[in-house]
């Protein structure tokens, strides 16, 4: 966080512009760029504080001069070129001797001419989580703290969250932890049988895609479902596509509807970063589209599936529509691969905005000697679903079945209207080892949504 001092800000671009508009109200801010027209978007006050504005270069000692650049200024240097914002850096610490500092970079940090990493800042994800950090009533973000990837958060738990009244222990974290509990000024070193009530500042701590919806549920247990990935819903089909997409709009805390070209995210065309840019630029938090057929070359292996590829790389949960609406009945199915809490998470928070029922079901393939460690373990997996269900007032029936996972999966699933899985990791289907998302991707009894719990290994 800015220290409460005269804060000068270099580059009146977007990232700029906001920035004076979310300063605290105690603060000199004076503005600089090279371009009127910008200086002209600028209000002259930000609250009750008048913004001085300053036509030139900020690379220029006179310019700076005319800023009222001194050593104890916070300066953020924001324009759109690394090369100027390093030199602004430069003439700011080894001329003014500025201390406190924060220059984003778009092409990440380099050391040198008395930048240090401290001082800077990846444009993209740090802008996007000081934004979120304004506009997220109860949450702040982590920036440029541990790895500087979202693993710290800290939230203010709100009345009515299901967390409230319950020991620390009884939630059982995975993946994530509480690191500290702030009281009436008062920090608490939590252990296992803290409780949590309204009005706690609680400093998380876990793995970023897991953090998302812990918070969520942590701050105040109500639904986000798609927001924690876009708030838009991207429709690819004319047919059922199409209204079950407008079905979620009406139930979920989607925004807004938007129809996705094929060509702009077909995986033939692009790379999978290219697609998962498309998306994350559009705000789309869930792809929906209509059901195709499996080929019989990626049936056998002897080609991978163009539409499981795009279920891969696109970060965001992918719904297959069948028709099977609307959703009162929906069934998540979790193996040992995948990461449950996080799926499970994502089937909660969409059961209580469509007020439908779980089922959580796993799957023993016969290969898993009885007894074994890792058949013991998937005995569990529903039983710690249903727990995280509890949590949040939704009452989940429990199954385990034997068998292969494709065909039992399938046979369970025509009693349902959604069936949720998780993706499994990137692999080539054979005979011998089929991918069981591959075929209920392209063959399920109902609507399917599969959600991405391992974004960083694809």
């Amino acid at each position: 966080m800015l220290a409460a001092r005269d804060v000068v800000v270099v580059g009146m671009g977007r990232v700029g512009r906001r920035l004076v508009h979310e300063l605290h109200s105690e603060r000199s801010v004076t503005v600089v760029d090279l371009r009127a027209d910008r200086l002209d978007m600028v209000p002259t006050m930000a609250g009750r504080i008048e913004v001085r504005k300053v036509l030139g270069d900020g690379t220029s000692r006179l310019v700076l001069d005319k800023a009222g650049v001194v050593a104890h200024t916070t300066l953020v240097v924001a324009m759109g070129d690394d090369t100027v914002n390093r030199e602004v850096a430069r003439l700011a610490r080894e001329v003014y001797h500025v201390i406190e500092m924060v220059v984003l970079l778009g092409s990440g940090f380099v050391p040198g001419e008395g930048l240090s990493e401290s001082d800077a800042l990846e444009r993209h994800s740090a802008t996007a989580a000081l934004v979120l950090n304004r506009l997220n009533v109860g949450e702040t973000r982590g920036v440029a703290l541990g790895l500087g990837k979202g693993e710290l958060r800290q939230i203010t738990v709100m009345e009515g969250s299901a967390a409230a009244g319950r020991p620390l222990a009884e939630i059982h974290p995975h993946r994530w932890l509480v690191a500290a509990v702030y009281r009436d000024d008062v920090l608490l070193v939590p252990h296992g049988q803290t409780v949590l009530v309204p009005g706690d500042r609680v400093l998380l701590v876990g793995q970023p895609e897991v953090l998302s919806s812990v918070a969520a549920f942590i701050r105040g247990g109500r639904p986000v479902f798609p927001t924690q990935y876009g708030e838009r819903i991207g429709v690819l089909g004319e047919g059922a596509a199409l209204k079950e997409a407008a079905w979620l709009m009406e139930h979920t805390l989607a925004s807004e509807q938007v129809s996705l070209s094929k060509a702009d995210v077909h995986p033939d065309n692009h790379r999978d970063a290219d697609i998962a840019s498309y998306l994350l630029d559009r705000k789309i938090g869930c792809v929906v589209m209509d059901p195709l057929p499996i080929s019989w070359t990626a049936r056998v292996g002897l080609q991978s599936s163009s539409r499981k590829r795009f279920v891969l790389a696109s970060r965001v949960p992918i719904l297959v529509a069948r028709g099977t609406l609307p959703y009162r009945r929906i069934l998540l199915a979790v193996g040992g691969d995948q990461d449950p809490d996080l799926i499970a998470q994502v089937s909660i928070d969409l059961a209580r905005q469509c007020g439908a029922s779980i089922t959580v079901l796993t799957v023993l393939a016969p290969s898993l000697a009885e007894g074994s460690d890792e058949q013991d373990a998937l005995r569990s997996l529903p039983g710690r679903v249903a727990h995280i269900a509890r949590l949040h007032g939704v009452v989940v029936e429990k199954r385990i079945d034997h068998g292969n996972p494709i065909e039992r999966i399938r046979h369970h699933a025509k009693d349902f209207d959604l069936l949720v899985v998780g993706h499994s990791a990137r692999r080539r289907n054979t005979l011998f080892t089929p991918d069981v998302s591959l075929f209920l991707l392209h063959d399920t009894p109902c609507s399917v949504m599969f959600v991405p719990w391992n974004p960083a290994g694809l």
